[in-house]
């Protein structure tokens, strides 16, 4: 077994000694899977949009939320990705599932 530069998980079952299986485990795509996401930026004026999305439902659309905050800003540029995980069981299984079938179609 060894790990390599890339944090990719590599190992070697050697059951019978005139065959070597060898595969290469990957991380699960949990920040791929969220259930719900928002995400955008918000320049320096304090004008924005945000991206609302969601996966736990079929044929969901993104929703775009623009917007401009009134108050003086006194920062630079902001980005935000917040993604939220439904924690019931069925919503846990269904993630999992999703997950299994994104790895499977890469």
């Amino acid at each position: 077994m060894k790990i390599n530069s890339r944090s990719k998980l590599i190992y070697n079952l050697n059951i019978n000694p005139d065959e070597n299986y060898s595969e290469t485990l990957k991380p699960f795509p949990l920040s791929e899977i969220y259930d719900y996401r928002i995400h955008g930026v918000i320049n320096s004026s304090g004008e924005g949009s945000l991206i609302y999305s969601q996966q736990n439902l079929r044929n969901s659309v993104k929703e775009k939320i623009p917007f401009i905050l009134k108050d003086n800003l006194k920062c630079g540029e902001v980005k935000i990705d917040i993604r939220v995980y439904d924690r019931d069981s069925d919503a846990i299984a269904a993630m999992i599932k999703r997950g299994i079938e994104g790895q499977q179609n890469r």
